[in-house]
Order: C-alpha cells, then structure tokens, then sequence
C-alpha cells in the first residue's frame, strides 16, 4: 500500500503545473487551499496526480472502501467548496479487514437544526442481501435494517446511490449507507453525545411487524455531533402569503439556511393551536379535534406552496428549494424544515431568495 511518503518520492520528477492543474480540477484553489488542513490538500492532490499519471483509481493506490467513500462523498457533497463546517469524518481502517463477520464502519455525519445524518458501511454483506436480480436496491429487505441509540428508537437505514448504482462494492462486499436521527428525540431521550449506534436487523417474521430475533450487525460511537453551521437572514419586508380555503393569512418572515437544509420562518393565524406535541394528542377535546380535521388540509397546502423557493447565488446559479416536510411551533414562530440529499451550498454566498413569486435580497 503506498503512502503519503511513498506518495511523494513517487512526485519526483513531476513539475509543479500538473499539481496546480489537478487542484483547480478538485477546486483546491486560491484563498481556499491556504485555510487549514494542509495535509489534507497535499495528499489528495498527490494522490490525484498520480492517479491520473497511472490511470488507476483511488482504491487502486491503496484506498479502502471506507477511505474512498469518504472521498467520494465529500467530493459529491462539495464539502470543501462550499466551506461545509458543520460535516464531520471519523477514522476508519485503511486495509481491507480479513473476515467474514459482518461490521459497520462509520464514515462522516452532517448535521442541522433537525437531524444528525450519518453515513457508513456496512461489511461484508451479500449482494443478494440487499440487491435484487437486477442489481437493484431490495427495499423489502432493507425495511428490515435499522439503526438504535436506546434498543427502542429506530431509524430507517437508506443505501446510497453512486452514479445511478448502489454504492455496493463487489470486491470488498460492503453497502454504503445512511441513517439519521432527530436531535429533539436524542435531547428527549436524554442520549446526546458520544452516541452509541447499534445497526440491526430483523431476522424472520414479516420483517415490519413481527420477527424472530434481532441481529446485531455491528456498532460505532459518534463521539461528538457536527457543530452546527447557520445564517440567520430576516426579511426586511416579511412575504405575504393566503390560506384562501379559510380566508386567512400568514407571513413568511425569513429563512434560517444551513449547509444541508433550510429552516422557514413563518408565522399565520390559527398556529397557536394548529401546531402540538403529538403526547398531547389523546388530551384534545372532540371540539379540538374536529376543528384541528377541518383546518389541517387548507392550512397543509397554504404553507407547502409558501415554505418553497429560490436560493439565487453570487456565480449567478440558482437552487431550488423543495417543500418543507416538517415543523415545529416555538415562541410564536412556525419553523418549517427542507433538506436537501447529498447536496449542500455556500450559505455565505447566497444573495436572495424568491418565496411566493416575490424576490428577497438577502442581508
């Protein structure tokens, strides 16, 4: 396996041109390349160039799977472009485990007002485990898999996608995947960090309802969360918007953005009782709930078109910012929250938002 020293006696001889031409193609460029983790940046852009040199890919100059999917991922989510300081990797092996016992490597975690998202592998696993005939993702066979912090919270565990494909690799038979968890419920449950994950699985049964036994598949520990990373931008100017099934109204008063999601400030009539915590459900009155069932469509609909944009950026690209999936009510502010996959932005680098047909410039 060569490494970093191995790495640059192998650089003698190559000017400095192609160093500089593999980092612009990486985006390691400019003041970006002179802030931190040097090391960092010298290594991979070796490792490109001489990867480029010898035409092999990263797990050829020896890389494991876990190593390069961490590359891979930081590369798709463009964590080092965007300036992502609320994404976190962890140290993971750098040879290939000689063994047939089944372990989850934790790779990296992003985290934001709502969830803690981590990604890890799950190896050795057989392809016809978690794959169909087709080499498609098995989805009845993963509603078997989960994640726990307690023995009883469960969160579903998703497969990635590389390219079209599973990110499922033959050789060292390993699944990447991830996994997320809502910081209220840690907070509730009084986990915080470091975290103890267990992935399991059910084995027997139907595998949704009933089941023979859980099999533990492997752990990790998540020893701190990753910081999070906000820009608070308020409206100059809050953006109306209509409930018109009920002939009321609301204001969208400003965006909360993150890396990786989006929180919506808003606020409207009816919030003060339209919003609750579900272990308050079965106190409601038979008045409540029948008028909480006449209000909840009209007032769903009026914020699903409200709490969706249009990040306008400085290079002069937009993003798209889907419907808010979910919400909290607090100090008599709605908080509405849209994430988006293994993607994120440059918050510092966003210049206005169009909500509701109307562009706002941002402070």
């Amino acid at each position: 396996m060569l490494n970093e020293f191995a790495l640059l006696q192998a650089m003698e001889g190559i000017g400095a041109e192609p160093v500089r031409e593999a980092g612009a193609l990486l985006g390691y460029t400019g003041q970006k390349a002179r802030k931190g983790r040097r090391k960092l940046w010298r290594t991979l852009l070796l490792a490109a160039v001489i990867a480029s040199l010898l035409g092999v890919t990263a797990y050829a100059v020896g890389y494991s799977i876990h190593q390069q999917r961490q590359q891979e991922l930081r590369q798709r989510m463009q964590i080092d472009e965007h300036q992502v300081e609320n994404y976190m990797e962890y140290p993971v092996p750098s040879e290939k485990a000689e063994t047939d016992q089944t372990t989850v490597t934790l790779l990296s975690s992003i985290a934001d007002e709502e969830f803690v998202n981590f990604y890890f592998n799950i190896s050795p696993i057989e392809k016809d485990a978690v794959l169909t005939d087709e080499g498609e993702i098995d989805y009845t066979a993963m509603e078997r898999f989960s994640c726990t912090f307690d023995g009883k919270t469960g969160s579903c565990v998703l497969p990635l996608r590389e390219k079209g494909s599973p990110a499922y690799d033959e050789a060292s038979k390993a699944l990447t995947c991830k996994s997320s968890f809502l910081l209220k419920e840690l907070e509730r449950e009084n986990a915080g960090f470091p975290l103890e994950v267990t992935v399991v699985r059910s084995v027997g049964g139907d595998g949704v309802r009933t089941f023979d036994y859980l099999e533990k598949l492997g752990h990790f520990t998540i020893e701190e969360g990753p910081a999070l990373q906000s820009r608070i931008c308020l409206f100059d100017t809050p953006v109306d918007f209509s409930c018109e099934d009920l002939g009321k109204t609301g204001r969208v008063l400003g965006v909360e953005l993150h890396p990786s999601s989006m929180t919506w400030l808003l606020e409207h009539e009816d919030a003060d009782r339209f919003y609750y915590d579900l272990s308050h459900w079965q106190a409601l009155s038979a008045e409540e709930m029948d008028w909480l069932q006449a209000v909840q469509t009209p007032w769903a609909n009026a914020i699903d078109q409200a709490a969706r944009g249009i990040l306008h950026m400085a290079d002069g690209t937009d993003f798209d910012v889907l419907s808010a999936e979910s919400g909290i009510y607090e100090d008599g502010i709605v908080k509405r929250y849209s994430q988006w996959e293994l993607q994120t932005i440059d918050i510092n680098t966003v210049t206005a938002i169009t909500v509701c047909g109307t562009r706002v410039e941002l402070n």
